[in-house]
């Protein structure tokens, strides 16, 4: 009978003691319960992989990779577009295609009328890839003799060819001296009556006009001689 008692008793006290711990165990670190063993619980969500912009222009050259606790940074390019150059106007484009520009068409300024000396024969027109246009021809080297030749008081009657290229003086048409490379045209006119010294007298005249080696213009004052034989047609010296 003592000893079911002492049985008894050592049962009632172990049922005691786990219901202490227990309760122990459930108010731990609850409110007005905490210890230094008490920590406040880390955790995160879950992370997404940094991507690069997905705008026009930007490319990935390596993707982010998982380091164990966090992700590294991309590895991303950026291409600007292309531009036209300055002055051109833009005609279409660019694109972006997801990985490069492309689809950009440019077109260049018309010519101006400085493209030309002497003036468009016809255009300028865009053809889609440059400018199409031809130049009026220079003015023939008989019309620009002609009227310096009228300036000066003769009329051309015909030509005798040309000669050259010389390079050296010739006179402009204000009377002052130029230099450069020139061919001389050679014309038959008629101008002033002269009287030479035998009394003949007449008004034609041999008269050489320099001209442009590149379009034939006239350059500067004819200058010539009249037809006379000269004194020796009537016995003087030559």
């Amino acid at each position: 009978m003592k000893g079911f008692l002492k049985l008894l008793i050592v049962c009632a006290g172990l049922c005691i003691g786990s219901h202490a711990w227990a309760q122990a165990q459930r108010t731990h670190c609850a409110y007005g319960f905490q210890d230094s063993s008490c920590g406040t619980k880390i955790a995160t969500a879950a992370q997404s992989p940094p991507a690069c912009s997905t705008a026009p222009g930007w490319t990935t050259i390596a993707g982010a990779r998982w380091q164990g606790s966090h992700y590294s940074s991309p590895q991303c390019n950026y291409q600007a577009p292309p531009s036209c150059p300055a002055g051109w106007a833009v005609l279409s484009g660019p694109a972006w295609n997801g990985s490069s520009w492309g689809g950009l068409s440019c077109q260049p300024p018309p010519p101006t009328q400085g493209t030309c000396q002497y003036g468009f024969l016809s255009g300028p027109t865009w053809n889609g890839s440059e400018w199409i246009y031809t130049c009026n021809a220079p003015p023939a080297p008989t019309v620009t003799c002609a009227s310096e030749a009228q300036a000066q008081g003769y009329t051309l009657t015909n030509g005798y060819g040309r000669q050259g290229p010389f390079t050296g003086y010739y006179t402009n048409f204000d009377g002052s001296y130029g230099h450069g490379t020139y061919y001389q045209q050679q014309y038959g006119a008629t101008g002033p009556v002269w009287t030479d010294t035998c009394g003949t007298s007449g008004n034609t005249y041999i008269l050489y006009c320099p001209v442009s080696p590149t379009d034939g213009s006239a350059m500067g004052q004819l200058t010539g001689n009249t037809t006379s034989p000269g004194p020796a047609a009537c016995g003087g010296p030559n």
